[in-house]
């Protein structure tokens, strides 16, 4: 029972794990389009 509890935690907590890098990741990516785009504006 404990130990199913215990299971299904580190599971949620692995799924929060990604989505948390996911994001962040898509945020960095973000940032770094907007700054090539405003770069490719700046010489074109």
């Amino acid at each position: 029972m404990v130990h199913a509890t215990c299971g299904a935690h580190a599971h949620a907590d692995k799924r929060l794990q990604m989505w948390y890098l996911k994001k962040n990741y898509m945020i960095l990516f973000e940032t770094h389009a907007n700054t090539i785009m405003k770069m490719a504006q700046i010489f074109s």
